[in-house]
C-alpha cells in the first residue's frame, strides 16, 4: 500500500496591509506641501471602477472652501477653464509603440500627429476663454491650471529675498529620538531661513490680478454657453442609473458628443421623441446606446482609442 506523502507547509509572504499600499502610492512629501491631494476611485466613462488613486485638488477649490469669496458662476467658469485646458494636454502624438497608428506607418512629421476632434474643439474654447483675460492670463494660467499660490508667483516674477526667523520650539535629537532631560524634551534655538517676495506688495499686486481675471474669466465662459457648439453627455448616477445632459461643455471623463447647437437640438429632440424628456436610462451603457442611436452619425464622438477626456 503506497504511503500518502505529508502536505508540505509553504511559507505565505505576508502581504502589505492596505493602509502601507496607499502609502507606497501617495505624492511626494515636496508635492504635499504645494497643493492638496484626495484619495479616490478612478472609473471609466461608463461608471466602471478600474482602481484607485492620489489626484490633485485645484488651488481655486482650496481657496474657495476657506475664503468663500468667489461667486458660484466664478468657481463654475474657474472648473470650466481647468476642464477645457485638461483636455488640450492629451498629447497630439501617437505611442511609437501603438502599430495602428503612429510610428512605423509614414516617413514625415504628419504621420505622427493625431490631432483628434476633441483636441481641436478643447483648443477652440481654450482660446476663446484666454482671448478675454488680457493682462491677467499669466495670473490666470498660474493660480488655475498650475496650482501656484500668490506667494510664488510674486517671487517668480519680481524676485525675492531671504528672510531669517528664529524657531525655538524645535527638539534637540539623539540617534533619531528627542533628547530627554528630567522626563521633558531638550530644545533648541534655531534660526531658520525662508525666501519671500522682495516687497509685500508684489503678492498684493498678483492678487488684485487674479481678482480682475475671475470676473473677465466668468464673462468669457458665459459667452462660451451661448457659442455655437453644444455637448451631450452620459451621467451616471450613484444608484447605477444614468441620465443624459446638455450644455457648452460636459465634465471629462464622461462619454460624450458634441457639435453645432442647432444640431445637438435636434438629437435631443429625437432622443426625447423616443424615450421621454426626463428619461432614466437602467445603465450608462443603456444610456449611451440611447445616445448613440439618436445621434445617427451625425454629431463629432471621442475616437475609438481615446479615453473619455
Amino acid at each position: 500500500m503506497r504511503k500518502k506523502r505529508k502536505a508540505k507547509t509553504q511559507a505565505l509572504v505576508p502581504r502589505k496591509p492596505a493602509s502601507a499600499l496607499n502609502d507606497a502610492l501617495q505624492p511626494t512629501p515636496e508635492m504635499q506641501s504645494r497643493v492638496e491631494f484626495e484619495y479616490g476611485p478612478v472609473k471609466t466613462e461608463m461608471n466602471i471602477q478600474i482602481g484607485s488613486a492620489y489626484r490633485r485638488r485645484p488651488l481655486y477649490q482650496t481657496m474657495a472652501s476657506k475664503d468663500g469669496r468667489f461667486t458660484a458662476d466664478e468657481v463654475s467658469a474657474m472648473t470650466l477653464y481647468r476642464s477645457v485646458f485638461d483636455r488640450c494636454e492629451r498629447s497630439p502624438f501617437a505611442s511609437c509603440l501603438a502599430s495602428e497608428q503612429g510610428g512605423g506607418r509614414g516617413l514625415g512629421p504628419a504621420s505622427f500627429i493625431h490631432a483628434s476632434p476633441a483636441i481641436v474643439e478643447a483648443k477652440r474654447k481654450l482660446a476663446l476663454l484666454e482671448s478675454a483675460l488680457g493682462a491677467t492670463l499669466s495670473t490666470m494660467r498660474d493660480v488655475v491650471l498650475q496650482d501656484k499660490p500668490f506667494t510664488t508667483i510674486a517671487m517668480e516674477r519680481f524676485g525675492f529675498r531671504a528672510r531669517n526667523w528664529i524657531l525655538v520650539s524645535e527638539p534637540v535629537l539623539n540617534a533619531g529620538e528627542p533628547a530627554m532631560l528630567d522626563g521633558k524634551p531638550i530644545l533648541r534655538a534655531v534660526h531658520r531661513e525662508e525666501m519671500v517676495p522682495r516687497s509685500g506688495r508684489d503678492r498684493e499686486r498678483v492678487a488684485a490680478e487674479f481678482n480682475a481675471g475671475i470676473k473677465l474669466l466668468a464673462d468669457a465662459s458665459r459667452r462660451l454657453a451661448g457659442a455655437d457648439i453644444d455637448e451631450l453627455w452620459v451621467q451616471p448616477r450613484a444608484d447605477g442609473t444614468a441620465v443624459i445632459h446638455r450644455a457648452s461643455i460636459a465634465p471629462n471623463e464622461l462619454y460624450r458628443l458634441w457639435g453645432p447647437t442647432s444640431l445637438v437640438a435636434r438629437v435631443l429632440d429625437d432622443l426625447i421623441d423616443k424615450h421621454g424628456e426626463k428619461a432614466v436610462f437602467p445603465s450608462p451603457g443603456e444610456a449611451r446606446a440611447a445616445l448613440v442611436e439618436a445621434d445617427d452619425n451625425r454629431l463629432y464622438r471621442l475616437d475609438p482609442d481615446e479615453l473619455a477626456q
